[in-house]
């Protein structure tokens, strides 16, 4: 495959020899965005609710209710080693399937039915009475791979000496 690009001169296309960095650069802007987007999304979603959001008088958030972690969105995290949980549990439960499933298949067959067992998100099931806080925040599209997305995911902070919470739509959400 060829990818292009234009030239700044004279406008007409020519080999981009460097297309990863293109679709790198760009990965980069979206997450971006879409981390800009969440903590927009959050610091509205605070002032709804009636909260200051001074940093001198926001509360830590060790010290937050149990009740104000579980309607907060920013308290429904997972970590890397749940992700890979539920990695092997989609494994199991699709078989010789799972190199074909992507996320709306694993939402539909595993995450849902215990969201409505529940009746909570699946970060809120699985941590019980210690929700954990977003760190990260990821975007993805659910109609990649799964095992890739995992994959993609557990590499990119394998490097990091302390693992990240992170927040993915489909385990935050019910």
């Amino acid at each position: 495959r060829t990818y292009y690009k234009l030239d700044q001169l004279s406008q007409e296309p020519v080999p981009n020899d460097m297309p990863f960095l293109s679709i790198a650069l760009t990965s980069v802007a979206c997450l971006a965005v879409s981390l800009l987007a969440v903590r927009c999304y959050l610091l509205k979603w605070k002032r709804v609710r009636g909260r200051r959001i001074s940093v001198a008088k926001h509360r830590s958030q060790e010290q937050a209710s149990d009740q104000d972690q579980a309607s907060d969105p920013g308290w429904a995290a997972v970590s890397l080693d749940q992700l890979e949980d539920l990695r092997r549990a989609a494994r199991r439960h699709f078989g010789s399937g799972y190199s074909e499933v992507n996320m709306h298949n694993v939402v539909a067959e595993l995450v849902r039915p215990l969201c409505e067992e529940h009746g909570k998100c699946y970060a809120h099931i699985i941590n019980g009475d210690k929700l954990l806080h977003v760190t990260v925040f990821i975007s993805h599209c659910w109609a990649e791979n799964f095992e890739m997305f995992c994959d993609s995911v557990v590499r990119t902070f394998s490097q990091w000496t302390v693992k990240p919470n992170i927040w993915i739509c489909a385990t935050a959400l019910f």
